[in-house]
């Protein structure tokens, strides 16, 4: 064996043994979780920040728990579209600005509707999926403002 194939075997060997040490198939990122206050209702919610998690959503999940939600958030405040691809069960669809401000409302958002695209009338930075039901149940309107 040349000099040359030594070095490539021995940075192969290298890479290989950084692999074994580092590589782990089981670990999957762990959502993120708070909880957040709408008027006087606590929901339990799962942070979507990424952009991977922000385009999946709520997509191919089978139900969403009661006083539970997907809450996006995003790089910047703007009207952000919301569609239902590949969702299993209608939601309600609250849209906040920077400063948890509700301004805008989408009830009962169904899975047929796609592939239509729910937008915000005003500037969002955030944007919550809950159940069906949520917003009218829990008296929800525009104005309201969150916190956590």
């Amino acid at each position: 064996m040349g000099k040359e194939t030594i070095k490539k075997f021995f940075v192969f060997l290298v890479l290989i043994l950084i692999l074994v040490i580092f590589w782990r198939p089981d670990a999957q990122p762990t959502p993120t979780t708070a909880s957040l206050f709408v008027g006087n209702t606590k929901i339990s919610i799962e942070i979507a920040k990424t952009s991977a998690e922000i385009i999946k959503g709520l997509s191919g999940r089978l139900a969403l728990a009661e006083n539970s939600g997907l809450f996006f958030i995003f790089p910047y405040a703007d009207k952000h579209g919301i569609w239902m691809k590949e969702m299993n069960f209608p939601i309600d669809i609250i849209w906040l600005d920077e400063n948890l401000k509700i301004v805008t409302i989408k009830e009962n958002a169904t899975p047929d509707s796609y592939p239509e695209v729910f937008t915000s009338t005003a500037p969002a930075l955030y944007v919550l999926e809950i159940p069906t039901g949520f917003v009218q149940k829990n008296k929800i309107s525009v104005g309201m403002i969150g916190h956590f």
